[in-house]
């Protein structure tokens, strides 16, 4: 699957909205480089940081207005079926807005010499989802892939040697 290019896949469930590279800035080499160096530093000093995956998507799901309910509501009442179309709309664009999104950022790497990290954050957003809505959830993506990392980095750290003669704290 190419993470570069943005694309939309649809199908019967609803769409689902792939960003890309091309629709991300800065670029997420360039933002989880630059993160990890202000946010881990030198412990990352000599190692190299590998990046499998940076996707983030949006899945918005299809809604549908049953036409017999429509049907039904539009024959109980007296010119009913003159407003049937509006109120279809109108049904269909409420529903839209009721409608849960979810948001999913998946962040996967490897620090040269380590154990993978992965992270995986999914969202859900009534309504239409907002560029501040992506933001939040890219941002949790990132801290936890930095804990992630030191994490990792942590479990691999050499311990020190504790002297014969000293206890170990408890």
């Amino acid at each position: 699957m190419d993470q570069r290019a943005a694309r939309v896949d649809t199908s019967l469930a609803g769409d689902s909205i792939h960003f890309g590279d091309d629709n991300l800035q800065p670029p997420p080499p360039e933002l989880l480089k630059a993160l990890f160096q202000r946010q881990i530093g030198p412990a990352l000093t000599g190692k190299r940081l590998f990046l499998a995956e940076f996707s983030v998507s949006v899945f918005d799901p299809a809604v549908y207005v049953d036409p017999n309910n429509l049907y039904n509501a539009a024959s109980s009442v007296p010119g009913g079926y003159a407003a049937a179309p509006l109120a279809g709309l109108l049904i269909h664009g409420i529903e839209r807005m009721r409608s849960e999104k979810i948001v999913r950022v998946r962040i996967e790497g490897k620090v040269a010499g380590h154990d993978e990290f992965r992270t995986v954050v999914s969202d859900r957003y009534r309504g239409r989802v907002t560029e501040e809505n992506i933001q939040a959830s890219i941002l949790r993506a990132l801290d936890q892939a930095v804990a992630e990392v030191r994490r990792t980095l942590a479990a691999a750290a050499p311990a020190l040697p504790i002297p014969a003669n000293q206890e170990v704290p408890k």
